[in-house]
C-alpha cells in the first residue's frame, strides 16, 4: 500500500480549491472543499490540507459523484460537525455515493451521514477520529428493500455508537415502504459474504448502550477492533419491537474487549436474528458472557403483544407457548414475503454459534447464555442445542461446537451441531499462508457440510484504496 504524508502534499496558503481532475487541493474550510466537490468529476480525489474549521452544515456529495475526500490526517484536519455531520454521503432519498471520507479529526458527533443508502453503492469511511462530548448514535440505514453494504475501518471513535438498519422505513410509514422490512427479511441472510456493514480495525470508546446496535433489517459484520466500555454491554442487537422487525444478521469476531471499570452486564446482548460469535477476547470483570434474549418471552411488546402461542406472528409449534418466537434468536429470514395481512410465513431454522471467545487469561472461555427472563424463555423459547450452541472443550459430535484440525472431527454427529476446522479455509490474507478456518455444520447423522466462512479479510474496498493518510 502507498503511504502520502498528505499535509505536505496540501498548500496551507489562502483559501481555495485547486488542482484539476483527477487531483484536487483544498484548505479546509465549508467553502473550499464545496467548491472542489462542485468542480470534480466522478473517481477524483481531493485532498484537504490540515487546519481546524467548524462546519455547521454537512457537505453533500452528489449522488452522481464518487469521490475520495482525504484530509491531512488525524489532528492536522480538525473538523467540528455542529450539526452532527460534516459530510453527507447519501441525498436521503435512496440515492448516495460510493465515495470515501478519510484522514480527518470529526468532532461533535457522528461526522459522516449515511441515511437512506443505495445498497449498489458501498461507503468507506476510514482513518479518522469521530468524537462526541456524550454518547450518539450514528444511524447507518439503506433506503428500500435491499440492505446497505459499506465499511468502517481504522477510525479512533469516542462515544460513538454505530447503528444499522437494513431500510430506513419503519412498518407504519405508508405503501409501498412498510413492506422493505418484510421483503428483507424474506432475503437470506447472506452471511460470510458481503451485504452487511462492515466494521473492522477500529479503536472505540464507549459507555452505555454500546458500541453497536441494529433494527429493521440491518447486518452488520464487527471484526478485529479493540472496544473499551465502561458500562453495560459492547454489542447490542434490537429484537421485534415497536411495530418493526429485528435486525437480521449479526458476525461478532476477532475483537478484543475492555472493561477498565468495576464488573459490568455481558460482552453483548443479542435480541434478535441468529449469527456467529468467535474468537472474541476479554479483559476485566463481566456478569456474564454474550447474553441471549427472546425479546417477547416475557414481555408484552406493542402491537404483537407477548410469544405466548395465541399470536399469528410466531410459529406457535404445539406445546412450546409461541416458539420460534417472530425473528428470535436461531432464525435469520423468511420463507416467503410477508404482505402485511394474513398469516405470517414460517422462518427456517438458522442457530446462532459461538466458539473459542476468551477470557483474559487467553485459557478460559465465555459463552452464549440465555437471558432467562421468565419460565417460558428458559424452558421453550431459548435453549442450547437447539437455537445456539456453544463450543465444547471435549466435543464428541452430539452437542454444542467442536474446533479443531479437521482429523478430530467425529465421523458421527447430531444434526444442528458444528465443527471449526483450524486447519482449512482462507480468507484472511494477514495470516500469511496459514490456514484461517471455516465452519461445518452436521447436516445429517455422518454427514459435515460447510455451513459458515467469512468474508475476504481485509475488506476489498481497504485494497482498492491507494492513499491512506498517515496517523
Amino acid at each position: 500500500m502507498v503511504l502520502f504524508f498528505l499535509a505536505g502534499i496540501v498548500p496551507r496558503a489562502e483559501a481555495g480549491c485547486s488542482g484539476s481532475s483527477p487531483t484536487w487541493l483544498s484548505t479546509a474550510d465549508w467553502e473550499s472543499v464545496k467548491s472542489c466537490i462542485t468542480k470534480a468529476v466522478s473517481n477524483d480525489t481531493i485532498l484537504v490540507s490540515a487546519g481546524a474549521e467548524v462546519y455547521t452544515s454537512p457537505l453533500q456529495i452528489p449522488v452522481i459523484k464518487n469521490l475520495s475526500i482525504i484530509g491531512a490526517g488525524i489532528g492536522k484536519t480538525v473538523l467540528t460537525c455542529s450539526s452532527g455531520a460534516c459530510f453527507s454521503i447519501s441525498d436521503g432519498n435512496g440515492g448516495s455515493s460510493l465515495s470515501r471520507i478519510s484522514g480527518f479529526t470529526l468532532e461533535g458527533g457522528y461526522g459522516v451521514d449515511l441515511s437512506r443508502l443505495d445498497s449498489t453503492k458501498p461507503f468507506r469511511v476510514d482513518h479518522n477520529r469521530i468524537t462526541s462530548s456524550q454518547m450518539t448514535s450514528w444511524t447507518i440505514f439503506g433506503h428500500s428493500n435491499v440492505r446497505p453494504r459499506g465499511l468502517i475501518d481504522h477510525n479512533e471513535m469516542v462515544h460513538v455508537r454505530i447503528v444499522v438498519g437494513g431500510t430506513g422505513f419503519a412498518l407504519h410509514d405508508a405503501p409501498p415502504f412498510n413492506r422493505f422490512q418484510h421483503q428483507i427479511w424474506a432475503t437470506e441472510p447472506g452471511f460470510g459474504d458481503a451485504s452487511a456493514i462492515y466494521i473492522e480495525n477500529n479503536t472505540i470508546e464507549v459507555s452505555h448502550p454500546g458500541a453497536t446496535d441494529a433494527n429493521y433489517g440491518g447486518s452488520y459484520v464487527f471484526r478485529f477492533n479493540t472496544v473499551i466500555v465502561k458500562d453495560t454491554y459492547v454489542n447490542e442487537f434490537h429484537g421485534v419491537q415497536g411495530e418493526n422487525r429485528t435486525g437480521q444478521r449479526w458476525e461478532i469476531y476477532g475483537n478484543t474487549f475492555i472493561n477498565p471499570g468495576t464488573s459490568i452486564f455481558a460482552s453483548a446482548f443479542l435480541r434478535g436474528g441468529t449469527g456467529f460469535y468467535f474468537d472474541n477476547h476479554r479483559n476485566g470483570l463481566w456478569h456474564g458472557g454474550c447474553s441471549l434474549k427472546i425479546e417477547r418471552s416475557c414481555e408484552e411488546k406493542s402491537p404483537y403483544g407477548q410469544c405466548d402461542g395465541t399470536f399469528i406472528i410466531d410459529g406457535n409449534t404445539s406445546g412450546f407457548q409461541g416458539w420460534p418466537c417472530r425473528d428470535q434468536i436461531g432464525r435469520s429470514y423468511d420463507a416467503t414475503p410477508y404482505e402485511g395481512t394474513g398469516p405470517w410465513p414460517a422462518q427456517p431454522s438458522t442457530p446462532a454459534y459461538s466458539w473459542n471467545n476468551t477470557e483474559q487469561d487467553g485459557t478460559n472461555l465465555f459463552h452464549f447464555e440465555s437471558y432467562n427472563g421468565c419460565p417460558r424463555e428458559r424452558a421453550f423459547h431459548s435453549m442450547e442445542n437447539r437455537d445456539w450452541y456453544n463450543q465444547k472443550r471435549v466435543f464428541n459430535g452430539t452437542e454444542g461446537v467442536g474446533r479443531g484440525p479437521t482429523s478430530k472431527r467425529p465421523s458421527t454427529c447430531t444434526p444442528g451441531v458444528a465443527y471449526w476446522a483450524t486447519d482449512e479455509g482462507e480468507w484472511n490474507s494477514m495470516n500469511g499462508n496459514m490456514p484461517d478456518g471455516q465452519l461445518y455444520h452436521c447436516s445429517a447423522n455422518k454427514t459435515w457440510t460447510i455451513l459458515y466462512r467469512p468474508y475476504i479479510y481485509p475488506h476489498p474496498l481497504q485494497s482498492k484504496s491507494l492513499m491512506t493518510p498517515l496517523r
